[in-house]
């Protein structure tokens, strides 16, 4: 069972003695559920929190985020009031630049120390994005298929669509305005190593765009390419498992949180 907190901040799955905390944060249009079976697997040597956005699921009834760095503050202090220890960010798609802007906040006192920043599926900050025009449902429709991830059945049940629908709008919106910062993020450096994992099939998220992200960290960088499409996580989970825990043992082992 989650923990029924009322933070964005949401455990699936308990770690006995965890030297280290995973947070998880989803793509645009996604949920913490979603993420469940990466949970189970991280399960296994951390400790894995994943992050709920507002205006969804169970926090449906709360207003949408209305920009990214907001949202990122918003988390960072749930983590504050959580977590104590190392703690390592996982960011799928958006949530790899919601994860990059909790970086880029984090208090230089803080209970919690963080030890990196694993960007998934996702360009570096600063590299323009496409993102798609979903004003209508044929066009929210082609642009579910083509990402692949998601159960067609759920076209099926008109109302749920229509939900999910808007939370993709809500999102695509997030992602606009933050386009509106890449001025800002040109040369912007986090001192946080930077671990990109990139599908070698994602239209979104060609590696080469992928690679920049070494410019945003004065700490280390490395990418890791997966066979697979956007949410290729869903094939290569106990690979992704296993380059996290890899990078965890050999990078992080100074914090305490060896695997």
């Amino acid at each position: 069972m989650a923990d029924a907190g009322t933070d964005s901040l949401r455990r699936f799955h308990t770690t006995e003695d965890a030297k280290m905390s995973l947070v998880v944060l989803p793509h645009a249009g996604g949920a913490a559920s979603y993420y469940f079976k990466l949970s189970e697997a991280m399960s296994k040597f951390v400790q894995v929190y994943v992050v709920q956005y507002p205006g969804r699921h169970d926090r449906r009834r709360e207003p949408f985020a209305t920009d990214i760095r907001t949202l990122a503050a918003d988390i960072q202090a749930d983590i504050a009031r959580r977590i104590s220890g190392p703690v390592a960010l996982f960011g799928h798609s958006m949530g790899a630049v919601v994860s990059y802007e909790i970086a880029s906040g984090w208090p230089a006192r803080s209970n919690a120390s963080l030890t990196g920043l694993f960007a998934s599926s996702r360009v570096a900050p600063s590299v323009p994005f496409d993102i798609p025009d979903l004003r209508t449902t044929d066009q929210a429709i082609a642009e579910i298929q083509g990402l692949g991830g998601t159960d067609m059945r759920v076209l099926a049940d008109r109302e749920f669509f229509a939900s999910a629908v808007e939370v993709m709008r809500q999102d695509y919106g997030l992602l606009v305005r933050y386009q509106q910062e890449l001025p800002r993020l040109h040369g912007h450096q986090i001192d946080v190593p930077i671990r990109a994992l990139a599908p070698t099939s994602d239209r979104r998220a060609p590696i080469e765009q992928v690679m920049d992200w070494k410019l945003h960290t004065t700490a280390g960088f490395d990418l890791r390419t997966f066979d697979g499409g956007h949410f290729y996580i869903n094939d290569r989970i106990d690979e992704v498992v296993d380059y996290v825990r890899e990078s965890v043992s050999a990078e992080w082992s100074a914090t305490g949180a060896q695997s």
